[in-house]
């Protein structure tokens, strides 16, 4: 069975209220890692591949920030709970 917000909006609402809670929760910690990056890379001393690590990190921990913002708010209309 298939429930669809529009059908089950309490269902979702309830899911879309954890999901926003994970965002939360996540959001803290990942700001804190990018905010790392971004002291370690202005160390000095760092070797290349050092620094190559490090934007890495950086870069992958924005997109995670990114992706699941636009998570986050999407209207739980859009949600849909499958079998």
């Amino acid at each position: 069975m298939v429930f669809v917000a529009r059908e089950g909006g309490r269902v979702c609402g309830g899911l879309f209220a954890q999901v926003l809670h994970v965002y939360i929760s996540f959001r803290n910690p990942m700001n804190a890692v990018v905010g790392v990056t971004d002291i370690l890379l202005d160390t000095f001393g760092l070797s290349d591949e050092q620094t190559n690590y490090i934007e890495v990190i950086r870069t992958s921990g924005q997109h995670l920030l990114t992706v699941s913002c636009a998570f986050a708010l999407l209207p739980s209309s859009h949600w849909s709970l499958g079998p």
